[in-house]
């Protein structure tokens, strides 16, 4: 079980897709889950306002 924000899942997917950090995009509707890993690990991120997290939230 790999919980989120992590770098080992970060790593695992690098793994996987077979390329680096900077050619991979996280796209996700959670500030606080998907978002905050690609952030706190340097993956570029996008933010889509189709679930739990709204403008508001942020600057």
């Amino acid at each position: 079980m790999i919980g989120k924000p992590s770098a080992f899942c970060i790593q695992k997917i690098q793994e996987h897709l077979f390329v680096s950090k900077e050619k991979c995009l996280i796209i996700d509707d959670r500030l606080e889950t998907d978002i905050l890993m690609g952030k706190s690990y340097n993956v570029p991120t996008c933010l889509v306002l189709t679930g739990i997290s709204a403008c508001t939230m942020f600057k």
